[in-house]
């Protein structure tokens, strides 16, 4: 179960714009594996995968980086 929620997240890697990009991104996921991605780090990726930021009013964006990280 877990590995296709895993699986279906993955094409957000395609938006990264190098290979340093996805690096980044993977080792920041392990390093915070068990306490969960920080302010800063999230908004790094986010950047990275050109992504919305989550809104202040609770309506999810395109894409809602809580469940995708």
């Amino acid at each position: 179960m877990e590995r296709h929620r895993l699986w279906g997240h993955l094409p957000l890697l395609v938006r990264s714009s190098s290979k340093e990009s996805v690096e980044y991104i993977l080792q920041a996921l392990w390093r915070t594996r068990k306490t969960g991605l920080d302010a800063a780090d999230r908004a790094i990726i986010r950047d990275m995968l050109h992504l919305r930021p989550r809104s202040p009013f609770g309506m999810p964006p395109h894409v809602d980086m809580q469940v995708c990280l």
